[in-house]
């Protein structure tokens, strides 16, 4: 008997938390642009730099640089920094997430562009200054906050409210090169200020080498995530009779994103291509030990990998010293000051949640709370209850009210508790129950997932809510320990062979779900599913087996997939091919490029080319581009669905869809690659 899982956890992306940020936004197209354009500030910096002298003649100097203060040293600088974010949501990202309920009407198809700019003069108090660490006091003033985009502006109290905040002054801690350890915000400041007074901070802090050397390698942190910065070093510029060193940065490659953290990337379990240009440069004053200005040219570029998702950020601004004084009565108190400071704030890293993350979470649960206002669960049930028989989960009231249910378990575990004590009432009926089993697993709280383990357990439970439990449970976005724990007991005994096996596709999901915070758990995981493969019950338990490795995507499945690819079962060496799609292995691309040549089978074609759209780099072109003219149907239009996420940009992608728009040989095909060409 075929089972159909319904009300799974909807598809979500990056790109929909911008849209909820515009909750917060003005809708004049009139409003009023607060920002003031400090272009003096980067005159003033090339100015002097046009009057350096390279003089090679100089002796190096003897030592590494470093900051030097003495406390009570107060450094006053101007400057100007401007954020430039284009969006741009696909048609096919649109359609999938309209498919799992998630409306993006309005953004599909287009694209978006947005302005965060900040503007005015930063004070930098030395409080400590010692062999092994620097403690430095920022506060800015005078400040200019400007958020505008699309024909709106940030509403003024928003930026008002962050102005305000951003003057609060925060204590930085540092090794004498620069490094930061910590940051103290003051206790009262929201997260939109810290994002912006943190993300000037960071943008503006050049590491110097912690030895004589010309160039260095080292890993930072910003505001979006963990990257490899290379650094150049230029000796010996003189001007007005003083010594500066020029420091160049260029950011590699990043190695972890922190948006990849949140609920709804994790649900979407998307991977994303990113790239970096640009560099920031800083002179640095030799013997005061200190900058005389930095600059910031430097674009950062998300791609994402299954849709064409496109979030670009041109980020520039101007740092340029106006004076530097030594204040005894600052000295004086600097130790009280900075017990003070700490014992006022919060400690933070030099990256992490006071970003633009947080503001999106902080923004989503206000919009959350809106939509949930007068809501009960009671309410919601009967709401629910209203559509039975008339094919509730394609019912858009019926969704409105699924997802409301979903919200309030996020916001209030008392509704969890509320729910499971209608269910074992037996004031729910059991086809609410399956919606209301994909609410808790959207919501993926830990009491709702308590909630849907004692569903699972409970012996009354009808057969298709324990489907629909499961697979809320199999998908949910941070699984707890419990939640693991119960799911390889489900694996290992579980009297249900489809509770096996979803148990089992759970545990692919949760390995790579957890691998970035926790990658001990994720590889214990990932021993667990090896060691079931191991337990051979014929082709469908290989099949669960393999989905659960595709699910982890880990470099250590790799062997033990690629051996199935030559299985005499056809869906078995499909799913052996769809599970190297997230496998970070040089070899996996000439492997599934085989497969497109030499298997017989069209779904086991069809397979490896959707798991080569997964992918990224000039091979996974070069391969698709073949396979845009592959024999087999199915591998062409995965050909034309990977192409079609760079058609806006990308010469040899748009090439391809035209040709296949003109010449395939398929009727449907030509139309889908003009609709891509047309943007629909």
């Amino acid at each position: 008997m075929k089972r159909t899982l319904r009300w799974l956890v909807p598809v979500a992306s990056v790109a929909l938390l911008l849209v909820v940020l515009l909750s917060r936004w003005s809708t004049d197209p009139k409003a009023p642009r607060t920002h003031r354009d400090h272009g003096k500030v980067a005159v003033s910096l090339r100015e002097f730099e046009q009057g350096l002298t390279p003089e090679p003649s100089l002796e190096p100097a003897k030592t590494s640089l470093r900051y030097r203060f003495e406390v009570g040293d107060v450094l006053s600088y101007r400057f100007d920094s401007t954020s430039d974010l284009t969006l741009g949501i696909s048609g096919a990202f649109a359609s999938r997430a309209a498919g799992q309920g998630v409306q993006v009407t309005g953004t599909a198809g287009q694209t978006q562009k947005f302005t965060f700019g900040l503007s005015g003069l930063l004070q930098l108090t030395a409080y400590e200054s010692t062999a092994t660490e620097v403690v430095l006091g920022y506060r800015f003033s005078d400040l200019s906050v400007d958020i505008a985009g699309e024909g709106r502006s940030a509403d003024a109290a928003v930026t008002s409210k962050i102005e305000n905040e951003a003057a609060d002054e925060v204590l930085v801690i540092a090794s004498p090169v620069g490094r930061i350890s910590e940051i103290w915000f003051p206790k009262g400041m929201g997260t939109g200020a810290r994002n912006l007074t943190k993300g000037l901070i960071l943008q503006a802090t050049l590491v110097l080498p912690e030895t004589e050397a010309a160039g260095w390698e080292a890993r930072e942190e910003d505001t979006s995530g963990e990257y490899v910065a290379r650094y150049t070093l230029e000796r010996n510029c003189r001007s007005d009779g003083r010594v500066y060193a020029r420091v160049t940065r260029e950011k590699d490659r990043y190695t972890r994103l922190f948006f990849a953290q949140l609920e709804a990337v994790a649900n979407a379990a998307m991977k994303c291509n990113v790239t970096t240009r640009g560099k920031t440069q800083g002179l640095f004053d030799v013997e005061q030990g200190s900058w005389k200005g930095v600059e910031v040219d430097e674009q950062l570029r998300v791609e994402g990998v299954e849709f064409a998702q496109d979030v670009q950020v041109a980020s520039r601004a101007t740092l340029f010293l106006s004076s530097r004084t030594h204040e005894e009565a600052v000295s004086r108190q600097a130790a009280a000051r900075m017990e003070e400071l700490k014992k006022g704030g919060e400690r933070s890293g030099p990256a992490g949640p006071e970003g633009a993350l947080a503001i999106a979470r902080e923004a989503q649960e206000e919009r959350w709370r809106e939509l949930v206002k007068g809501a009960t669960v009671d309410g919601l049930l009967l709401d629910l209850a209203r559509f039975q028989g008339q094919g509730m989960p394609e019912s858009r009231e019926a969704y409105e009210a699924w997802e409301k249910l979903s919200i309030l378990f996020r916001l209030d575990d008392k509704a969890v508790a509320r729910v499971l004590l209608l269910r074992t009432n037996g004031a729910v009926s059991t086809e609410v129950q399956e919606a209301v089993a994909g609410a808790l697993g959207s919501a993926g709280t830990p009491p709702a997932q308590e909630a849907l383990m004692e569903i699972l357990s409970s012996a009354g439970t009808a057969e298709t809510v324990r489907d629909s439990a499961m697979a809320a449970l199999s998908l949910v976005a941070r699984p707890t320990q419990g939640s693991e724990d119960f799911l390889r007991r489900k694996a290992q005994g579980a009297e249900d062979a489809m509770e096996t096996r979803q148990s089992l596709v759970g545990l692919g999901a949760y390995a790579r779900s957890v691998s970035q915070e926790d990658p001990g758990r994720s590889s214990g995981i990932i021993a667990f599913l090896l060691e079931s493969e191991k337990r051979s019950q014929g082709a469908e338990w290989k099949r669960s087996v393999l989905d659960a490795l595709g699910n982890a995507g880990a470099r250590e499945t790799l062997e033990v997939v690629t051996r199935y690819l030559g299985d005499a079962d056809e869906g078995t060496r499909a799913s052996a091919a769809s599970a190297l799609r997230f496998v970070e292995d040089a070899s996996v691309e000439d492997r599934l490029a085989k497969v497109l040549d030499a298997d017989s089978s069209s779904m086991v074609r069809a397979a490896a080319a959707h798991a080569l759209g997964y992918r990224s780099g000039a091979r996974v072109e070069e391969i698709l581009t073949g396979a845009s003219r592959h024999a087999d149907e199915q591998v062409r239009r995965c050909a034309i669905e990977y192409f079609a996420r760079y058609v806006g940009d990308d010469e040899r992608a748009r090439e391809v869809v035209t040709r296949m728009s003109v010449e395939d040989p398929s009727p449907e095909l030509r139309s889908l690659a003009l609709d891509v060409l047309q943007g629909r």
